[in-house]
């Protein structure tokens, strides 16, 4: 196969594939964290009290249920979800970023440019969280999956979630693009 700025197709595909993974996990991580936190909140608020054992417990196991352990009736649960939503979100991130030299022609594009590389994943994947939690809310109206997304706060944590899973794709990817650029011009 060719050379891309000095690394192989396999090296660049591998990267990309390893950028997806740990996007794919971290938002999971902490989505699930945050909907299993949400929820024993609800509880505190309610009188009792909950050690921080138990909720590092529950944490663990929510990981597990909400994961390939738990079904609730489609792939696997919230992480088939991500990985779904992501598969679709990062490519379209990265092909806005590919047409940035068409882009440029729209008047005052150039201010926010240099920043699309930066914000673009992280935008996509949590764009790809929020649709995610409004299809299910629009599908099934009584509720969510996810009762810890049913306020607004769980909901930003939720996006917050998958942005910061948008920003470790960008980290695997931006040194892609750095790393290339040295050897291109170095």
């Amino acid at each position: 196969m060719g050379q891309f700025g000095g690394r192989s197709f396999q090296e660049i595909l591998f990267r990309y594939v390893m950028g997806f993974c740990a996007a794919v996990l971290t938002a999971f991580v902490l989505g699930s964290f945050f909907q299993t936190q949400m929820l024993i909140n609800g509880i505190t608020n309610l009188g009792f009290d909950i050690p921080l054992t138990v909720r590092v417990s529950t944490a663990l196991r929510d990981f597990w249920g909400m994961g390939v352990g738990g079904s609730v009736g489609f792939f696997s649960g919230y992480l088939g979800l991500i990985l779904a939503a992501f598969a679709f979100a990062l490519p379209t991130a990265r092909l806005l970023i590919a047409t940035r030299n068409i882009l440029k022609l729209i008047p005052g594009f150039t201010v926010v440019q240099p920043f699309l590389e930066r914000i673009a994943y992280p935008a996509a994947c949590a764009v790809a969280i929020w649709s995610i939690h409004y299809s299910l809310k629009t599908e099934y109206p009584a509720g969510t999956f996810f009762s810890g997304a049913r306020g607004p706060f769980g909901l930003m944590l939720q996006i917050l979630a998958g942005g910061v899973g948008g920003l470790v794709f960008s980290a695997f990817a931006l040194r892609l693009v750095r790393t290339k650029a040295a050897n291109d011009f170095g």
